[in-house]
């Protein structure tokens, strides 16, 4: 028997319950601890060369490479910890972390670079590939679910 599409998953729930959540893609979270890990064990051996009198050009990248690392471990952390990145899809509209657009104001949408971005005047909600696989497919059917409640 075939998978069903998304766009009928997505539907299915938002009937059922009412409200679609779209989360973290896990592939997309253990990709970023993976990187993250790299970077930090990177860094642990860059620091503890640094004691050494001299540096070498590989040591000062391996510095900033770790330093970048801590940084994607920190926005990433910040970003799970607010919730920043959880889609609800509900009755009254879209939300995308804190912010939320009704259906009402929602002017257009727009797929580019694996996101799809709702606008609303000088307002815009980004949905970002870290929750969306099928950004194209939840685009148009988000767009169905306009033209349903407007």
């Amino acid at each position: 028997m075939p998978k069903e599409s998304p766009a009928v998953q997505w539907a299915a729930e938002l009937q059922q319950t009412s409200r679609l959540v779209l989360g973290l893609r896990r592939d997309k979270v253990a990709w970023l601890a993976f990187i993250a890990l790299v970077g930090i064990v990177n860094g642990v051996n860059a620091v503890q060369e640094l004691q050494a009198d001299t540096w070498s050009a590989y040591d000062y990248v391996r510095a900033a490479i770790a330093v970048g690392a801590v940084y994607l471990v920190l926005s990433s952390l910040n970003t799970v910890r607010g919730g920043r990145s959880r889609v609800i899809v509900d009755d009254a509209g879209v939300s995308v972390g804190q912010g939320r657009l009704a259906w009402s104001e929602i002017e257009r949408m727009e797929v580019a670079d694996g996101k799809v971005v709702l606008f609303s005047g000088e307002r815009k909600l980004a949905v970002s590939d870290l929750v969306l696989r099928h950004p194209k497919q939840f685009a148009v059917w988000l767009d169905t679910e306009l033209r349903t409640r407007v």
